[in-house]
Formats: C-alpha cells, sequence, structure tokens
C-alpha cells in the first residue's frame, strides 16, 4: 500500500491498545449525521479534536472509525463517503480508503472511486493487490488493529497529510501517513506525500502530540 510509513492536545494519554468495534454487517452501516457537530476553522482544537462520538465497526473483518458528525455519510456498495470539509473528515477518510484498499475484495471500485493519483501509482495499486491473496475475514479480524491516534501534519483546504498510529511490537506504535485531497466534494486518497513538512516517524512507545481515537460514549 502507498502508505507512508508537538503539544496539539491532551487526549492522547496512552489508549487502550486496541479499540472494540462492533459487528457490521455489509461494508458499514453509517450513522445519523449531525453536520451542526462539525469543528469550525476559528476552533482552538480545529487541528487536534477528535471526529464527534467515534464508533467501530467492522468490515470484511477490518474495524473501521465511524462518526455522527463528519462521516462517512454514505454507504454504496463498497464505498464509504460523504466525509467531512474538516481536519476530522480527512482523519476518517485516510483510515476508510486506506484500510478498504489494503484489505477489501472490492479494492479495484476503491480506487477508481476514491484515490486521486496518477496512473503510474493505479496501476502500482492494482498489482499490489492482484498479486495478492484474499484473506479470510475470520483471521484479518484476529489480525487487523484498529489505529488508536491521529495527527494531522498538514492541513489546507485542499489536502491534508494524516498520522496514523497502531499499536506495534512491545510498548511502541507504529505510525502510517497518508495523504488525501479534497476533491469533488469529498476526501480521496493521494499519492502526493510531502516528505518536507510531514516526514516518516519511527516507531515508538509515545503517542506525544497524537489525539486518541478511542471509542466514544
Amino acid at each position: 500500500m502507498m502508505m507512508h510509513g508537538g503539544e496539539p492536545s491532551d487526549t492522547a494519554e496512552t489508549p487502550t491498545r486496541s479499540a472494540t468495534p462492533s459487528s457490521s454487517a455489509g461494508k458499514g452501516s453509517v450513522l445519523v449525521q449531525t453536520p451542526t457537530l462539525q469543528r469550525s476553522p476559528t476552533d482552538p482544537e480545529w487541528l487536534t479534536a477528535p471526529p464527534h462520538r467515534v464508533s467501530w465497526q467492522r468490515v470484511d473483518g477490518v474495524p473501521f472509525p465511524f462518526s455522527d458528525s463528519d462521516g462517512p455519510a454514505r454507504i454504496t456498495g463498497p464505498i464509504a463517503s460523504g466525509y467531512s470539509h474538516t481536519p476530522q473528515g480527512a482523519v476518517l477518510a485516510a483510515a476508510h480508503i486506506t484500510f478498504r484498499l489494503t484489505w477489501s475484495p472490492d479494492y479495484a471500485a476503491v480506487i477508481d472511486a476514491q484515490a486521486k493519483v496518477s496512473a503510474t501509482t493505479r496501476r502500482q495499486l492494482l498489482v499490489a493487490r492482484d498479486h495478492g491473496a484474499t484473506v479470510d475475514p475470520a483471521v484479518l479480524a484476529q489480525v487487523a488493529s484498529a489505529p488508536v491516534a491521529f495527527k494531522i501534519a498538514d492541513y489546507s483546504e485542499a489536502k491534508a497529510s494524516v498520522y496514523l498510529a497502531f499499536p506495534s511490537r512491545g510498548e511502541n506504535f507504529r505510525f502510517a501517513a497518508v495523504p488525501v485531497v479534497w476533491d469533488e466534494g469529498d476526501w480521496k486518497f493521494s499519492d502526493e506525500w510531502d516528505p518536507a513538512s510531514a516526514p516518516e516517524l519511527p516507531d515508538s512507545p509515545s503517542l506525544s502530540g497524537f489525539t486518541s481515537l478511542r471509542e466514544q460514549p
């Protein structure tokens, strides 16, 4: 996959080592969206607050975060879309699209609908998945871990660079860097990563500067 691998918030105290997704049929169940709960650029936590009321569902055996304010607002076949035009929407899109590109048996449809990439990158994504074995969802449920925290490395109305933190070996976390762009009214996966503003991060036991993605009541 094409994922590349501060003091913004006190909410990133070390979370539980894994989220607890709820079971979900099909490709996920959208939550009723309340756009008035979305953050605005004048909010002091604009770049650091988590999506509102995060909950988790398993799709094809893989855990995905859902919010009642920032999306996804629609699920059509294998495509989860309708993310808020906010940093929180960018985080959710980064998690959903990259996980679906990596694990979903419907990866080709996801690439067509939600990857704003060069022809070369598109071929690389297809070849990587075409030559990989399809993993049983029951097996994925045991090995695929949910991101426990995020950090916005760079954000504008046109694009965002997102770090997702995952449990790793021992007490460490590993960090996946995911670029997304705003295109045709939604966030899409991008291959335009700027290592100058968002360098790759080594594994670390610390989540300093990250915001928790734990399930919220």
